[in-house]
């Protein structure tokens, strides 16, 4: 049996300020967690989340590199030294606002490593992606990607994301 990772993504929208006419700096943080469902060998482990910092009230569309930005969010793979393993992941998710009217498109991209170097790391963007395993079992992942804030309104947004992560 494969294991598989949820990972639950929690953004929280700054309330508007109540003086419309003065733009307002807004900033998103996508929670990521992972947790192990079936007990495999692989462990994935966040260590940030993805962040979002300096949005304004036009709801622009917003990239966050996964190789070069400091905002992308970043996570540490675990097993079998000297391995393979494949991660699948849903490249596209819209998060709906859970206290009301809004909506906001997400297209993930990821980055990996064997060695914990971000501007290292190798894009993907396919939704599937080969994960080399170090000499002390580790690699490393950054996440990052498009996020379109254009039917985003102030609230608490929620979604779940799935990886499957098995050994090759």
């Amino acid at each position: 049996m494969r294991p598989v990772f949820y990972i639950i993504l929690l953004i929280i929208l700054a309330e508007a300020a109540a003086n419309a006419q003065t733009p307002v700096k807004q900033s998103i943080s996508i929670s990521v967690s992972a947790s192990l469902l079936n007990n495999g060998q692989v462990q994935l482990i966040t260590i940030r989340n993805i962040k979002i910092v300096g949005c304004n009230e036009k709801h622009e569309k917003n990239y966050i590199s996964p190789v070069k930005s400091p905002n992308a969010g970043f996570m540490v793979a675990h097993g079998n030294p000297r391995t393979q393993v494949q991660l699948t992941y849903k490249a596209k998710d819209v998060l709906k606002n859970i206290n009301g009217k809004g909506t906001i498109s997400i297209t993930y991209q990821l980055s990996s490593s064997s060695k914990q170097v971000q501007r290292e790391s190798l894009i993907n963007t396919s939704g599937r992606i080969i994960l080399n395993l170090g000499k002390d079992g580790y690699s490393y992942l950054w996440v990052g990607g498009f996020i379109d804030l254009d039917k985003a309104a102030p609230g608490d947004y929620k979604g779940e994301f799935t990886y499957e992560i098995i050994y090759i």
